[in-house]
């Protein structure tokens, strides 16, 4: 059984009431519901702006459209530029054209190598002061001076693709331009040019003056001696001594040495050579490949 309860005074004495001041939620609290939502509205922060009025202001500041425009042109530029592949097919088109330059290029010089070589095979120039009238008389002229140069060894016929005098204007000192021809047969422009290095003077149609027959004409033979390597006064002597290398076309002058003549085709001409001609021995007394014409 239980104990009973003691009767007597309480275990815990009661606590003191306190007074209280009202404080803000007890003025809420005595607030009518009705009004509460209203009251507190007032003190509510306002809301956020909607999304069209955040669209509307960023669009009203100040530089969007510089912004919009510079973003436009970066898309311009973007697309405009060249890709890889756009690079490599402007590279190809390129070494395609310059391979075809090039290819043109040679084909021209290859063209000009073959006229050379033509005009080295079958030109002729012969230096004559008698005036040939008209172009047969020029071709009556040359095979004549052919046919005597050539002697017993003449053939019948000298066949000439063209022969006429040189296309340049009127000498300053009143001579004929030289007669130029061009021979079918390189096998008788060679004997003409044999013939004309041996016998040295050729004196045509009753005439004391020297015909001279050679490849090229006499200035540029000069040229081509002139510029060859070697003693300068050496070369000028050759060519003052009236020596006929252009005889020789473009050969180097001819002599008679231990009684045979020899054509000096590289200069400088050696010592002993310019002895035979009472010359002094050039400077260097470089030795020199001779050939003989026989």
């Amino acid at each position: 059984m239980g104990k009973p309860k003691r009767a007597g005074t309480p275990r815990h004495p009661p606590s003191p009431t306190v007074s209280r001041q009202p404080g803000p939620m007890d003025e809420f609290l005595s607030t009518p519901q009705h009004l509460r939502g209203a009251r507190g509205a007032d003190k509510m922060a306002p809301s956020s702006p909607s999304s069209s009025s955040v669209t509307g202001s960023v669009t009203d500041m100040p530089g969007t459209d510089a912004l919009t425009q510079m973003s436009a042109d970066l898309a311009a530029i973007s697309a405009n530029m060249l890709t890889r592949g756009d690079k490599t097919a402007l590279v190809s088109e390129l070494r395609s054209v310059i391979r075809e330059e090039i290819a043109a290029v040679r084909r021209d010089l290859m063209a000009l190598e073959q006229r050379v070589d033509e005009l080295e095979e079958h030109r002729l120039h012969a230096t004559h002061h008698q005036q040939a009238a008209d172009l047969a008389t020029t071709r009556e002229l040359l095979t004549g001076l052919f046919v005597q140069l050539l002697g017993e060894d003449a053939p019948p016929e000298i066949p000439m693709e063209r022969a006429h005098r040189a296309l340049r204007g009127p000498r300053s000192d009143g001579q004929p331009r030289d007669m130029i021809c061009c021979l079918t047969s390189f096998q008788q422009k060679d004997a003409i040019m044999r013939a004309a290095r041996a016998q040295r003077s050729i004196a045509y149609m009753d005439s004391q003056q020297v015909c001279h027959i050679s490849t090229y004409r006499t200035g540029s033979l000069k040229t081509r001696l002139l510029a060859r390597p070697g003693p300068t006064q050496l070369r000028r002597t050759c060519w003052e001594d009236a020596l006929h290398h252009h005889h020789g076309a473009e050969a180097a002058p001819t002599a008679q040495r231990n009684s045979y003549p020899r054509l000096y085709n590289r200069p400088p001409i050696s010592g002993n050579w310019g002895h035979s001609l009472g010359r002094p021995e050039p400077l260097g007394g470089h030795q020199t490949t001779a050939t003989s014409t026989q």
